[in-house]
């Protein structure tokens, strides 16, 4: 327009955008290598400018791959309380690897296909977690135990305090049924180690989300949702994720209820 300066000279810059910002660049302008670097921070470019998004705490960045309970309870003891679901996310190695699925029949229900239930994979064991709704109040896990079997535990997030090693496998027990888990998974059995074993469930294919289908949803996150079911998938996508599969051994509830 007449009057009005013209844009600035390109120039090369080099600027660390939050992780978010850095993917809806590249996903809107996929070829652009050459910016005006004050039209790029000032448009609001994929519907946001160069604010943070989220804030994360130092002591919670890290690369830890905890591979059992007792591992996972030592690492959460690790880290600044209260613990939160971004803070653990944050202090895992990448890339994580993960299984989503949005089924909401079970104790720890999906809130759905955006909300999903995230399985996270480190070594043998799988940490369960929802970004929102009424699953997202604990992290439970599965120890891998064999080929279809898994010790189960359970934590209430945010951690205020810190874990004793029994803490997971006591916050589970039933009176009458052993765990609260029996109810979908069978063939319970003491493990030496403390706790108890039965068998591992696998998410239905039918009920499955892509990564990519939760890292768009991850994209519509503004900084202005630093909490809550944003805050966790944005601490998920603040670095490199992949899908991994439930071993194959693994049943579905329907296969166990034919």
């Amino acid at each position: 327009m007449e009057g009005l300066p013209g844009p600035p000279a390109t120039q090369e810059v080099s600027v660390r955008f939050p992780a978010v910002v850095r993917r809806r660049v590249v996903r809107v302008a996929p070829v652009v290598h050459r910016v005006g670097l004050v039209w790029l921070v000032g448009s609001g470019v994929g519907g946001c400018g160069a604010e943070a998004v989220g804030k994360r705490a130092p002591a919670c960045v890290g690369s830890a791959s905890p591979g059992s309970v007792e591992e996972m309870v030592d690492h959460l003891n690790s880290l600044p309380l209260p613990v939160t679901v971004p803070c653990l996310l944050d202090s895992l190695a990448r890339p994580l690897e993960v299984e989503l699925t949005d089924n909401r029949i079970s104790a720890q229900p999906a809130d759905g296909s955006l909300s999903p239930r995230i399985f996270v994979f480190t070594g043998d064991l799988v940490t369960a977690l929802v970004p929102s709704g009424e699953g997202a109040g604990v992290l439970e896990f599965g120890e891998a135990v064999g080929d279809r079997h898994s010790r189960k535990g359970e934590v209430v997030v945010p951690v205020e305090r810190e874990l004793s090693a029994t803490d997971p496998f006591t916050r589970i027990e039933h009176a009458e049924y052993g765990t609260v888990c029996a109810v979908c998974h069978i063939e319970q059995e003491p493990h030496p180690g403390g706790g108890t074993t039965s068998v591992a469930i696998s998410p239905s294919s039918r009920s499955l989300v892509s990564v990519r289908t939760l890292e768009d949803a991850s994209l519509d996150c503004g900084p202005e949702a630093p909490d809550g079911r944003c805050a966790v998938l944005q601490a998920l996508f603040d670095g490199p994720v992949e899908h991994r599969a439930f071993p194959a051994a693994y049943p579905t509830i329907f296969e166990l209820t034919e």
